[in-house]
């Protein structure tokens, strides 16, 4: 009988083992709600003119594809929904569309939002989409042209909006993710009317990133 349930013992320590093993999501307390994440980035621009007229260029012809790093904290509300705030630098290098060459560009994006998870629980595999409302901070922009320079826009906040989907791999206490995002952002302040009035843009943050749980 004491053989017996040395033996049952042994068997039930190997199948919780196991299973701790094979399935990180077990690993992840239902106390771990709060996180802390990091995030590097690749923007390319989509659409939008970077000013008036017939042969204005687009943003994608002033401006390079940017790179950035962001900082991102959040809070698991229920098992489908979470909450987050977030902020991020991003830097677009300027070009030279037409013979006017623009300098870069840098952008403060500030946000808050919330994510739907597919999985309505604590998976090793998190998929989820997105939204963020928020403010985007633009630095002022000079041109030069045949020997000339002037202010082109100057540094103004605009509205942002995004919406996007991601997947996350949970390594407790730690998760890494990668999501793609659809942003809009607002008009900068023109400096050099009506030539330098541009457009809203969309932009396609590409992001990469480490999350902590606690």
């Amino acid at each position: 009988m004491v053989k017996t349930l040395k033996g049952r013992s042994l068997w039930l320590v190997c199948l919780v083992s196991a299973l701790v093993m094979l399935s990180p999501s077990i690993l992840i307390a239902e106390d771990n709600c709060f996180y802390l994440g990091v995030t590097g980035q690749v923007t390319p621009f989509l659409s939008g003119n970077a000013g008036t007229g017939m042969d204005a260029p687009s943003y994608k012809d002033a401006f390079g594809t940017g790179w950035g790093v962001g900082l991102e904290g959040g809070y698991r509300l229920t098992e489908s929904f979470s909450a987050q705030l977030g902020i991020g630098y991003e830097r677009f290098s300027g070009s030279t569309p037409q013979g006017i060459s623009f300098d870069s560009l840098s952008v403060v994006p500030i946000y808050a939002g919330g994510k739907y998870h597919v999985l309505a629980n604590k998976c090793t595999w998190d998929p989820y989409i997105r939204l963020d409302l928020g403010a985007a901070y633009l630095s002022s922009v000079d041109t030069s042209f045949m020997g000339s320079s002037g202010r082109y826009w100057d540094s103004s906040w605009v509205f942002l909006f995004d919406a996007g989907a991601g997947i996350e791999y949970h390594m407790s206490p730690f998760g890494v993710f990668a999501e793609v995002k659809a942003r809009y952002m607002g008009s900068p302040s023109s400096s050099m009317s009506p030539m330098s009035d541009a457009d809203s843009s969309w932009t396609l943050p590409i992001n990469l990133g480490l999350r902590y749980y606690f």
